[in-house]
């Protein structure tokens, strides 16, 4: 049986591109990681607001703005939610992951994923939230678009796993950026690393054997 490709969906987003007050959240909730070797872990997400991408395969295009409020699971894992004014403070957003651990249990998370937009866009917010949400003893996973060298280099050391995607330009639409992603991976490598990439039917050869290289 022949499989069929399906062509990511372009969606509408914002196309002007906001940096974000440190501290701008768009949402906290808890789910079940669908990716890499961690799939089906239970995980506490936290999704900073704002990125300064514009993949056409965007699936969370309201994060890719500054938002006015962040939407707070509560209770957690309901798929209920309540909003609270950004920016949060990191001791806020400390209060906040403790009461999901108290909530379903502390055994239950597995880890801290901070994803995106694009979490690095606010590296110096993450560099004081992170140490503050390590002390609940979790893996620190980072989602990112592995194009903010010395952003990753400034919280390194706060994060245990990171995730990061290899951009195509038939697949995204934007420039090319292979010599930072090989920037980013070179200073990323002391940690656990996940490469993801989306591939379409315009994907070519050579982009191949870029992600290859």
């Amino acid at each position: 049986m022949t499989r069929t490709i399906v062509k990511p969906t372009a969606v509408s987003y914002p196309t002007k591109i906001i940096k974000p007050e440190a501290g701008n959240i768009a949402e906290v909730f808890s789910a079940i990681q669908g990716e890499g070797p961690r799939v089906g872990e239970r995980h506490l997400f936290i999704r900073m607001g704002s990125c300064p991408f514009r993949c056409q395969y965007c699936d969370t295009p309201e994060a890719l703005v500054p938002q006015d409020s962040c939407l707070v699971e509560t209770p957690p894992a309901s798929r209920k939610f309540r909003k609270q004014p950004n920016p949060i403070a990191p001791e806020e957003l400390r209060a906040i992951a403790e009461n999901f651990f108290a909530t379903n249990g502390n055994n239950v998370y597995r880890a801290v994923t901070i994803t995106g937009g694009e979490p690095l866009w606010q590296a110096g917010y993450l560099k004081t939230a992170l140490p503050l949400l390590r002390r609940f003893g979790k893996c620190i996973y980072l989602e990112t678009a592995g194009a903010h060298v010395a952003e990753l280099q400034s919280i390194l050391e706060h994060v245990d796993v990171i995730a990061m995607d290899i951009k195509p330009p038939s697949a995204t639409g934007i420039k090319p950026m292979w010599s930072v992603h090989r920037d980013f991976l070179k200073m990323a490598l002391v940690k656990q690393v996940i490469v993801k990439v989306v591939v379409t039917r315009k994907t070519t050869l050579t982009e191949l054997e870029q992600v290859r290289d």
